[in-house]
């Protein structure tokens, strides 16, 4: 299987980092103050717990809900929060093909999880990938 990982390895100034004003969508002023509050990962790890089950309508990366692809997920992506892995982007894997015409289309998503972790843990999380993988 074809997997791949992306990761982001936070700084100690990654709060303004991570979650600037985003450019693309307008997050209402009360969830922009939660973010922008949270003073360390395991915060925003609690932010974004709440935003996987429903409770915060929004966050800086995502301008509503989860996706209807993102709930089979959701269970997976708040293990990964126990581990203060904090998980800002996914997907699913999909393969579906349609006729358009005469043309048949076949189309595929490839999956992935593109976390925010804490830089100390980085080194013991590469190497523990290069005994699974």
């Amino acid at each position: 299987m074809d997997i791949l990982i992306a990761i982001r390895i936070s700084t100690p100034s990654y709060r303004d980092k991570v979650y600037p004003k985003p450019p693309c969508h307008h997050i209402g002023e009360h969830y922009e103050k939660l973010w922008r509050a949270a003073e360390d990962l395991s915060h925003l790890c609690e932010l974004n717990r709440k935003f996987l089950l429903g409770e915060i309508p929004e966050t800086p990366y995502h301008g509503g809900p989860i996706d209807p692809e993102t709930i089979p997920l959701v269970e997976s992506l708040l293990k990964l929060h126990d581990f203060q892995l904090v998980a800002d982007s996914s997907q699913p894997y999909e393969h579906s093909a349609f006729k358009l015409g005469e043309e048949w289309i076949e189309r595929q998503q490839r999956p992935f999880v593109s976390f925010i972790m804490p830089r100390e843990h980085g080194r013991s999380f590469f190497e523990m990938l290069k005994q699974t993988c």
